[in-house]
Formats: structure tokens, C-alpha cells, sequence
């Protein structure tokens, strides 16, 4: 296809049309009204700090990227934007007194139902910065909750039904494992681990972790998890490897292993070791 005939086609794409409103006008819930975590459209980012250089940026520039909104009777509700319309409000409000044209919100609206309007939130959302582990868990769950579907939950997120499962164990976590994952000390998944205890245990397990020195990774919870109900700790790949050597060493010197067998461990050995077979035996891993 020829270049002028790819402008064309960009120039005759679908258009949006957005409405420039006064940031004032449009409704952040659980800001601009007394609802709290029960209503789908609350956020509790909407306490975050004003940052001065995004407003000044409004102020030059206006919001470059609309906002999403929905209609509830005469109120239009933001779904996706909050930050934007904090600041922009605050640049308003710096404009009109230095007697300025003051910087109008872009407002794209979008219809459908609560579980619709939720689940755009929810990819706006996910790409923006500030979201915690948890958070995001909150969010999915809550989802979860109007649509029944986990196939449509793990699309709307980006995410396998398995990942999904596993952040929906995140919201049985102790408070103390809460602020450790979202302060990143604990992964997601290590936290996933600790779930499957009781938050009592989950506290004490964490606190062992964090007494000796030890990074709680998902290996090391999980650990921490086995030998707690009384199993084994498993072992890393390479400590698997090594006990597997110490076997094969044995076999070696008790003349257990014939020539085939050697070529093809050998071969294993270069590729997990990258070293001969020989050498390992000969005790030179």
C-alpha cells in the first residue's frame, strides 16, 4: 500500500470526540462525595499528594490525555483520571486568579454497565503508576465479585486465571504481610506462600525470616511454609544437581556407570555446569 494511501486511512480512522469541561464539573467519588470503598468507582488514591510539576505542566500544556467518565443521571462520574483532574483543578484555580484562560479537562465518556464502566477503570488503572500489589488484587477481586468470570477478570488484567488466583490469596494475608509486599519486601508470590497459614504463623514465619537474615523470595517462604508443617525444605536446582553428582560419583568408583551412560551425562553436565562429566566425578565441580 502506498504511503499516501496509509495517510488516508489514518486520517479516516474512528474519532473520539472529548468535552472539554471545567474540572469541576465532573465528580471524583470519595472526594467530591461522603461514598467510601463500597461504591465500584471509589479509589483510595484520590488521598495522594498534590506534585507541583504536573500542575505547572497543566497549566502550560492542559491535559494532554482525557479522562473517562460516565454518566449517573446529571452527574458525570470519573472512572479513570483522578490525578489529572486534582491537578488540573489546582491549575484552574492558579489561572483564574493570574487572570489567565484557564486549562478546560478533556472528558472522554463511555456508557454501559457498572461491571463495563469498572473494567475500564481497571486496564486505565493498571498502566498508571501508584497501584500497590495489593491494590491491584483489591481491584481484580472486586471485579471478580460483579462478573462471576475469571476468564474475563484475567483479560481485563493481563494476566493468566492461575496469577489471578494467586492475588486473589493475597487479600487473606496478615496486615504485617500487606505492608511488606507493598513495600516490596515480600513478592507477590512469596506472600502467596504465607497465605496458605494462619496470619498468626504468617507473622511468625516472616519474623524468622527477617531475624536470620534471610530474603523472604518465594523460595524461602515456601520453605519456611513446609518446615512449619512439618516437611522437608526443598531444595535449589543446583543443590538437586549436586546430590545427583555425589550419586553418580559413588556409581563411578564402584564401577556402575559403562561408557554410554558417561557420553550422555557428560553432556548434561556441560550444559548445567559447563563443565565435563569427568571433572565432576574427578570432584571438581
Amino acid at each position: 500500500m502506498s504511503k499516501e494511501k496509509d495517510a488516508k486511512r489514518a486520517v479516516e480512522a474512528p474519532r473520539r470526540n472529548y468535552f472539554m469541561m471545567n474540572p469541576y464539573d465532573v465528580v471524583v467519588i470519595g472526594l467530591d462525595t461522603k461514598d467510601g470503598p463500597e461504591h465500584y468507582l471509589w479509589d483510595e488514591r484520590i488521598h495522594l499528594p498534590i506534585d507541583p510539576a504536573m500542575v505547572a505542566n497543566i497549566r502550560t500544556y492542559g491535559v494532554q490525555k482525557a479522562i473517562k467518565a460516565t454518566k449517573d443521571g446529571e452527574r458525570v462520574l470519573v472512572v479513570e483520571g483522578r490525578q489529572r483532574v486534582k491537578h488540573n483543578r489546582l491549575a484552574w484555580d492558579q489561572a483564574i486568579k493570574a487572570g489567565e484562560e484557564p486549562p478546560r479537562l478533556p472528558v472522554d465518556l463511555i456508557r454501559g454497565t457498572e461491571q463495563h464502566v469498572f473494567g475500564v477503570a481497571s486496564v486505565g488503572n493498571g498502566f498508571t503508576q501508584a497501584e500497590t500489589p495489593m491494590q491491584r488484587a483489591g481491584r481484580a477481586h472486586k471485579l471478580f465479585e460483579m462478573s462471576g468470570d475469571e476468564a474475563h477478570v484475567a483479560v481485563t488484567f493481563g494476566v493468566k486465571v492461575p496469577q489471578l488466583r494467586e492475588w486473589f490469596s493475597l487479600l487473606g494475608v496478615a496486615p504485617q504481610v500487606r505492608r511488606a509486599v507493598d513495600t516490596g519486601e515480600v513478592s507477590p508470590s512469596a506472600a502467596a506462600k504465607l497465605a496458605k497459614l494462619a496470619k498468626a504463623e504468617q507473622v511468625a514465619q516472616l519474623e524468622q525470616l527477617r531475624e536470620q537474615g534471610i530474603k523472604p523470595t518465594t523460595r524461602a517462604v515456601a520453605n519456611k511454609v513446609r518446615t512449619s508443617k512439618g516437611k522437608a525444605a526443598s531444595k535449589t536446582p543446583i543443590e538437586r544437581i549436586n546430590a545427583t553428582t555425589a550419586v553418580l560419583r559413588k556409581l563411578h568408583a564402584d564401577n556402575g556407570l559403562n561408557d554410554a551412560v558417561l557420553e550422555a551425562l557428560d553432556k548434561i553436565a556441560k550444559a548445567l555446569h559447563g563443565t565435563s562429566m569427568d571433572k565432576l566425578l574427578a570432584g571438581g565441580a
